[in-house]
């Protein structure tokens, strides 16, 4: 608009300067500068009137051309509306830009010339794509226009611009795979093409199949990207037709040519069990119906593709180190286990009370590796148990002695089942009484871990215990009793085993012995309950035995 406004100034300064100014307005930009001079003026203007579009388009033939077609910007009604000159003025001088934006080139909405700027081309400057060398020959060549400043002659196909990676061999499409936001995420669907995807192939890399190995041809002519180096990837032709073609035999043909029989794309693996194992001279039961070809069929050695099957040894280590072996009679595995699973063994229960260790009690529930153990980590488990102890006897062949020797008194011949029975550890019936501490009152109904703790696990000490009160029961009296600080209370002065309620305390024996009202008093209405940092107690002593200290003075006026 600014441009229009001074066009009509300069109109109006015409009609009021004399005939020379008039016809030297002011100079002409360079790219209209051969047409300066007084015999030229009529080919830009009419007299009296403003230039006239059709008289510009009269020299930019193709511009013309393409507004004819109705293509690219000028074409646009808002612009084919306007008269040239209200963005393209001129007389203002040699140096002045006769293209005019009115928000910058660089708000230009590229959107009107029919092209709309997508991904990565928003991104790009104008003059990276709009330059001679990308130019149509034949726009190029035209003498109507400047390659170096017009915006004409670019083409909408990406080969235009951009280099063919492939090399032809993809067609000319290239938005069937490719946008312009990421050239290297393309959408290339592989159904359409003669090898659809389908399985474990749908997950393989393009460039496990398509290799770089395509010898590049010589780059022609000028693309916006470097010429590329080195050779192109091949997309065809490939071998496709046999699994051969891109897969090695790993049966290197012992079991034919038809992969199918065995095998689909969903996995090589899982399906190789396809195969009917049954057909040769070992079919699968078990826990080896489970197992993958290659666990057995081993390479490259010809011996592992078809292994020995006639017993365990080949395909299983001996876990056992031989023990069964120098058994008579010889046991076999199955004799112990089968194919369905290794673990547990089949030799149970019924088993072992045939053995020289028949078990009883408690040990009929206890594993089987509780007892059977390696002698050391690195070893395995032990089943030959000669000399170890294992016929029933001794107890300590197999068990810690958790009281450290201090049973040996009260056991006897008997020896641990003198206190223990086969059927449950804890201890069943055993005398107290045969102790230095009988157990009387509350006392005998107390477990025997409530006092025997496993201070040092795993021993449970039997002697040296603490026989007083104070060494198991805390004072809740807070020290009240005691005749000096840290010293002992005979609690029994008090208290029986029978239970720690049942008082036989007599207050007689007090500096306050109770008599009249005072003998029918609770206990509690003058010994209260405190607090102190551990807690509650009840106030024992010191207590006032004056009246006035439970009972405060009566005064009157």
């Amino acid at each position: 608009m600014i441009r229009a406004t001074l066009h009509g100034l300069l109109f109006c300064l015409l009609l009021v300067l004399p005939v020379r100014a008039q016809l030297s307005p002011g100079k002409l930009a360079k790219p209209h500068q051969q047409l300066e001079g007084l015999t030229k003026c009529t080919q830009c203007h009419e007299l009296g009137k403003p230039v006239d579009g059709a008289r510009c388009l009269a020299c930019h033939g193709a511009l013309n051309t393409r507004i004819q077609a109705g293509k690219g910007f000028h074409a646009g009604k808002r612009v084919k509306a306007s008269n040239c000159v209200v963005c393209h003025s001129d007389h203002h001088g040699r140096d002045f830009q006769l293209i005019f934006w009115e928000k910058g080139d660089k708000a230009f909405s590229h959107v009107e010339t029919g092209w709309e700027l997508e991904g990565r081309h928003s991104e790009t400057k104008c003059r990276d794509c709009h330059r001679p060398a990308l130019m149509a020959p034949e726009t190029a060549k035209r003498k109507d226009l400047n390659p170096a400043r017009s915006y004409l002659g670019l083409s909408g196909d990406c080969r235009a611009c951009h280099r063919d990676e492939h090399q032809g061999q993809l067609g000319t499409n290239c938005a069937s795979c490719h946008d312009a936001r990421d050239w290297n995420q393309p959408r290339f669907d592989h159904n359409k093409a003669r090898f659809a995807l389908t399985g474990a192939h749908e997950r393989v890399a393009c460039a496990a199949c398509h290799k770089t190995d395509l010898p590049r041809a010589k780059a022609s002519g000028t693309v916006v990207e470097k010429p590329a180096a080195g050779p192109a990837v091949r997309y065809k032709p490939l071998a496709y037709t046999r699994c051969t073609d891109c897969h090695r035999d790993p049966h290197e043909g012992q079991l034919g040519t038809d992969c199918a029989s065995c095998h689909n794309t969903a996995s090589f693996v899982s399906d190789g069990k396809a195969f009917d194992h049954s057909r040769t001279r070992y079919p699968l039961t078990g826990a080896h119906q489970d197992l993958t070809c290659a666990q057995c069929h081993k390479g490259p050695e010809p011996g592992r593709r078809k292994p020995r099957f006639q017993d365990c040894a080949p395909c299983h280590e001996d876990p056992h180190a031989g023990q069964f072996s120098r058994t008579e009679p010889r046991r076999a595995c199955s004799s112990c286990h089968d194919t369905r699973r290794f673990k547990p063994s089949g030799f149970g229960l019924t088993q072992h009370q045939e053995s020289k260790a028949p078990l009883q009690g408690a040990h009929q529930a206890v594993a089987c590796g509780d007892c059977h153990k390696a002698a050391q980590p690195a070893e395995p488990l032990r089943f030959r148990m000669a000399g170890l102890g294992f016929s029933g006897q001794a107890c300590a062949e197999c068990h810690a002695d958790v009281h450290g020797g201090q049973a040996k008194p009260w056991l006897g011949d008997a020896g641990c089942l003198a206190c223990h029975d086969l059927q449950d550890w804890p201890v069943q019936g055993f005398d107290h009484g045969r102790t230095e501490f009988a157990l009387q009152g509350r006392h005998a109904q107390a477990g025997c871990a409530a006092c025997h703790k496993a201070d040092t696990p795993p021993v449970v000490p039997l002697k040296g215990l603490e026989r007083q009160c104070a060494g198991c029961h805390e004072d809740p009296h807070r020290g009240q009793f005691q005749a000096a600080p840290g010293s002992r209370v005979d609690c029994a002065l008090c208290h029986t085993p029978a239970g720690w309620k049942e008082s036989i305390f007599s207050h007689d024996k007090t500096r306050f012995p109770l008599d009249g009202r005072h003998k029918n008093v609770a206990c509690a209405a003058c010994h209260l309950r405190e607090q102190d940092g551990q807690g509650s107690f009840v106030r024992y002593k010191p207590l006032g035995i004056r009246c006035e200290d439970c009972h405060g003075t009566a005064t009157e006026d």
